[in-house]
């Protein structure tokens, strides 16, 4: 069973040479593909963009078939014959008609083409924009089956006009009952809760050798870098440390962030640090800080809980996994209530060892790997049959 995985950003899991930010989604997928090709009945592969070797049309590294795509570089003419004749009898109509120049055709013409050379036979993809949809098109088109993820609450808050093709993929996976519940109601889609996993880690360090508040993430607005700055500002006796990455179009905000954090000695920055080395940073941690302001529970906080690492967060209580589980404190929305749960983790052994221990039961009940991993199997093979 061949399953290829979509998403630009995935690059730098491969290739540490890279620049290319990645995030949860393509965390997930990587640790997705890596557990699938330990068994023979699966090969896995990616489509994704590279900065590195682009000369390569393909690459293989540990197992796994990397396919490359760019979105900025546009064929004039395509290999595939089929493709071909279609996109140049689009041309000749968008000559008659101008509106259908604004048509995503370039993307379709350049998916198509792709997918059919990759010969999968299950296409996973998370993108929350058209582009999902026109995956989803692509593979109706070549006969091959789509697994949909709704991996957080971006797509599900608009009602995308494309919107109306994901409701034919043929596996929809969200990874919170909430997601589940909105997919119901809002678009009436019958969408399968399972969550993504993450590899159990080595014995956890103790309380005495851990030594700062923990920030991980790419530097964008949404993330509200700049509050873990006020809090590094406005607890002068406790340590910070923020690992982060460049998005694409905030260089601003990366620049400011990088000169604010030089002014607090107590604040140190590490940038583009590789996902086999967060390990290291996560295990000498005390507490772990989310500013950002979006409800979904990600993978960074994942890997907080499976280390033992009460989560504190600004806005909101990750699918609702503090009043179920106890594993974390959030503000919501007070950043004076926010320093308090800081301290209170720094100050009470006590509270800092029942969030701690609730937080590892949390990880490996929810995203334990060898049951969802065999669950997602089970839901890959079904497919073919």
């Amino acid at each position: 069973m061949k399953v290829c995985f979509i998403t630009n950003y995935a690059y730098r899991l491969f290739n540490q040479k890279s620049q290319i930010a990645f995030g949860g989604i393509e965390t997930i997928f990587y640790l997705i593909a890596k557990d699938l090709i330990r068994d023979k009945r699966f090969k896995a592969s990616f489509l994704l963009e590279d900065d590195v070797n682009k000369q390569l049309v393909t690459e293989k590294i540990n197992g796994i078939t990397l396919y490359k795509t760019s979105r900025q570089v546009q064929p004039k003419h395509y290999h595939d014959r089929q493709v071909e004749k279609y996109n140049r009898w689009f041309s000749f109509w968008a000559g008659k008609f101008e509106w259908l120049w604004q048509l995503p055709h370039l993307d379709f013409f350049r998916l198509w083409e792709r997918l059919k050379q990759i010969d999968a036979d299950v296409y996973v993809f998370a993108s929350p924009g058209y582009e999902s949809s026109l995956i989803t098109l692509v593979t109706k088109l070549i006969r091959k089956k789509s697994v949909y993820i709704a991996a957080n609450d971006e797509l599900l808050a608009k009602n995308y006009s494309l919107f109306f093709l994901l409701r034919y993929a043929d596996r929809i996976i969200c990874y919170s009952p909430r997601h589940q519940e909105i997919l119901k109601k809002k678009y009436g889609i019958k969408a399968v809760y399972l969550p993504p996993w993450f590899p159990r880690p080595k014995k956890a360090l103790s309380l005495k050798q851990r030594k700062y508040c923990l920030w991980v993430g790419r530097i964008e607005a949404r993330k509200r870098p700049e509050t873990f700055i006020k809090l590094a500002k406005s607890l002068p006796d406790l340590n910070f440390l923020m690992i982060m990455a460049a998005a694409p179009g905030e260089q601003g905000l990366l620049k400011s962030i990088t000169a604010s954090a030089a002014k607090l000695p107590n604040l140190k920055l590490k940038q583009d640090v590789s996902f086999a080395k967060l390990d290291h940073y996560y295990r000498r941690a005390r507490a772990f800080i989310d500013t950002s302001d979006y409800k979904n529970l990600n993978m960074t906080q994942v890997q907080a809980a499976y280390f033992k690492l009460p989560c504190m967060t600004l806005f909101y209580d990750p699918n609702d996994s503090f009043r179920d589980y106890s594993w974390g404190l959030t503000a919501h929305g007070n950043i004076q209530k926010l320093k308090k749960n800081i301290l209170a983790v720094f100050k009470s052994e006590k509270l800092w060892k029942s969030l701690s221990e609730n937080g590892f039961k949390f990880a490996d009940t929810v995203y334990n790997r060898e049951v969802n991993l065999r669950v997602f199997k089970d839901l890959i093979l079904k497919l073919s049959r």
